[in-house]
């Protein structure tokens, strides 16, 4: 049995019916495809150069020649070359960004596991799972929609460091919110948030 399709029938212990499967090309295999196929899956995936579909797809798109040349402009050809295969109807301006969502959804693994501590994950009630994937889910689109605000200036990290230090004064009918520092204030500016001067209790 592959990592493929384990992972599926891992899923479906948790209530997870997998309706499509966005495959790397390490996964590409017959086994993988027809497994695919036979739990009604749709997929995208990546043949890898190694295959022979692959080959014969790279030639189909090159003039008919039979000589050393054409071997020297097969292998100009196919560097860099990417041959997508689906199982359904995709537009043609769609395929590549819908593959490469792959990318993003890997990305966000690394910022879970990298920069948040969230992964590994040890529970032993469902309950306990569900809530914990959300809080995942809603760590991760804050993290990734500040990471994409702040741009390269500062790390996620950094920005909730700064932030950190802002302080405010409590009495008994309201909070008074101290002077933002020089970062802070570049910071609240560039995330566009708006830090007011007092608050009701």
């Amino acid at each position: 049995m592959s990592a493929l399709t384990t992972t599926i029938e891992e899923l479906k212990k948790f209530d997870i019916n997998s309706s499509f499967a966005l495959v790397d090309a390490r996964f590409y295999s017959e086994d993988n495809i027809k497994e695919l196929n036979l739990g009604v899956i749709d997929f995208l995936t990546r043949l890898p150069a190694r295959t022979k579909l692959y080959k014969d797809l790279i030639k189909e798109a090159m003039p008919d020649k039979e000589s050393e040349e054409e071997k020297v402009e097969f292998e100009l050809l196919k560097s860099g070359a990417m041959v997508l295969v689906s199982s359904f109807e995709i537009e043609k301006q769609e395929v590549v960004p819908l593959y490469y969502m792959r990318q993003t959804v890997e990305k966000l693994i690394g910022f879970a596991k990298d920069d948040l501590d969230l992964i590994p994950l040890r529970v032993h009630r469902e309950e306990t799972l569900r809530s914990y994937l959300l809080l995942i889910f809603i760590t991760l689109t804050v993290f990734a929609l500040m990471k994409k605000e702040i741009g390269n200036d500062y790390t996620v990290k950094e920005v909730l460091l700064t932030m950190k230090n802002l302080k405010c004064k409590v009495y008994d009918d309201e909070i008074i919110v101290q002077e933002l520092a020089k970062q802070q204030k570049e910071l609240v500016e560039k995330l566009g948030v708006i830090v007011p001067k007092k608050l009701g209790i």
